[in-house]
């Protein structure tokens, strides 16, 4: 396997860990890969990327069901 494939693999499973924790968010920058958060609730989400520019959780809710970037963050 080469090292591309060992990060996917290990991105999935960090992804399934997270949302078994309930309602959790967890986001990770577009242009930097390594730049990843964990919030406990969408509020306190939306309280993060408030302090990057507006946002608010109508919209995050959207963009998580549709895995679109919001606010230059893919939230799951």
């Amino acid at each position: 396997m080469s090292e591309t494939d060992i990060n996917i693999l290990l991105d999935k499973d960090r992804l399934e860990n997270i949302q078994k924790l309930g309602r959790k968010v967890f986001i990770r920058a577009v242009n930097d890969k390594n730049n990843t958060k964990l919030f406990d609730s969408i509020s306190e989400c939306i309280t993060y990327l408030n302090s990057i520019s507006p946002a608010n959780k109508t919209t995050l809710y959207r963009y998580i069901k549709s895995k679109k970037p919001y606010n230059g963050y893919i939230c799951q």
